[in-house]
């Protein structure tokens, strides 16, 4: 074998094995510089699903209706059968009033009243006579039988008769009347449930006093309300206020009944905001037949506006804005590497972490971390979270 054939085998192992080295450093150096440009990046996939547009409002549960039940007289309350919490019905008697003094004052005004009548009876006799008289002494006169001075003193009995008699007939009215004055406040000594609705029953909201106290007129005992229905009064903002009617529907829910939904209807809506809130006042009627819903409560109501079926979706943490556009980095598969391109969108609804994409029509996944280190263009992402199944 010639003496140089090995070094030429090793000059050609030593060049192979620095191509080898080489392109082992090329390609590596190459892969490091492609994973180190891509993103990483959390993504959440488009769905296609019916929205539902709802706004909450807040607010407090009040009774339907409510009224103070008070004694219309002064005195001892000797007698209350009522409390908090319980059910009277329209017209019970629910208090009684001490009426010791009432009721003597009406066997007073009675023996006055038979006073009055027995003087009535008797100016009534009395006029009829000088009545008669004086006709007597009128004809006398007439056939110049009496002298004037017999008819003047005929004519003046009967006067005064007549005087005596509208005298007594007055006195016999203010007896009357003085009768069915007290026979009234006797009355009031007893306090029965009464409202101006129609509603038949309410319950004890609040009682103010109790038995032995020294009442005065017109103070109140007792308030009864009325929970069936029962109104939920809310606030609203300008934003919602021209969206909402009298009439629609509304769920409620309150933190006594979490796992419960009420329904109800908009009964009112205020015409004017408040100017230190900017907010305005709505009453929502509802049936609370069960009587499980209480004034006080706080309660939370849903509002249906709007409703989207088959909608195109996207967290809202997918959204971004780049040069005054709202949009979204859609993922796309090139040469085997995910790129994220900035997508500008039109949004419609929301629901929930939903937002509805009205155009354009998007399939795929979008990026929900991770945006701000995209380029509008496209970036390479590496998808560190929310792979399809």
């Amino acid at each position: 074998m010639p003496k140089g054939l090995p070094r030429v085998f090793l000059i050609a192992f030593l060049l192979l094995l620095g191509g080898i080295i080489l392109q082992r450093l090329f390609f590596s150096e190459k892969a490091v510089q492609e994973t180190a440009t891509a993103v990483a990046v959390e993504v959440a996939p488009v769905r296609v699903l019916d929205m539902n547009d709802y706004r909450y409002f807040n607010g407090t549960l009040r009774p339907n209706a409510q009224f103070m039940i008070t004694s219309k007289v002064g005195g001892l309350l000797e007698k209350l059968t009522v409390g908090v919490g319980d059910r009277v019905e329209k017209g019970q008697l629910i208090a009684q009033v001490e009426d010791d003094e009432i009721a003597q004052e009406v066997i007073r005004i009675r023996a006055q009243l038979a006073v009055a009548q027995a003087q009535l009876s008797e100016a009534t006799a009395s006029a009829q006579v000088a009545e008669r008289d004086f006709q007597r002494s009128k004809q006398l006169l007439e056939r110049k039988i009496a002298s004037e001075a017999e008819y003047d003193m005929a004519l003046t009995r009967v006067t005064a008769s007549r005087a005596r008699l509208s005298v007594a007939k007055s006195q016999l009215d203010q007896a009357q009347a003085g009768l069915k004055a007290a026979q009234l406040r006797l009355s009031y000594t007893k306090i029965y449930a009464d409202w101006p609705d129609e509603d038949n029953q309410r319950v004890v909201g609040q009682r103010f006093v109790d038995e032995g106290t020294l009442l005065r007129p017109s103070e109140p005992m007792v308030q009864v309300i009325a929970l069936q229905p029962i109104t939920a009064q809310l606030t609203i903002t300008e934003r919602d206020y021209g969206r909402l009617e009298i009439g629609q529907a509304v769920t409620l829910t309150t933190a006594a009944h979490p796992e419960r939904e009420f329904p109800g209807t908009i009964q009112r809506i205020s015409p004017q905001f408040n100017e230190l809130s900017r907010q305005a006042l709505m009453e929502v009627q509802i049936p609370n037949e069960n009587g499980d819903l209480k004034p006080g409560m706080f309660g939370r109501a849903r509002i249906l506006f709007d409703r989207a079926a088959h909608a195109t979706a996207i967290p809202s943490e997918a959204l971004i804005e780049r040069q005054n556009k709202t949009g979204v980095f859609l993922v796309e598969e090139q040469d085997g590497q995910a790129i994220a391109r900035f997508v500008p969108v039109e949004t419609g609804l929301r629901e929930g972490n939903l937002v509805q994409v009205v155009q354009p029509t998007l399939k795929g996944q979008v990026v929900t971390l991770g945006l701000h280190l995209l380029k509008d263009e496209g970036s390479a992402v590496e998808i560190t979270q929310g792979k399809p199944d």
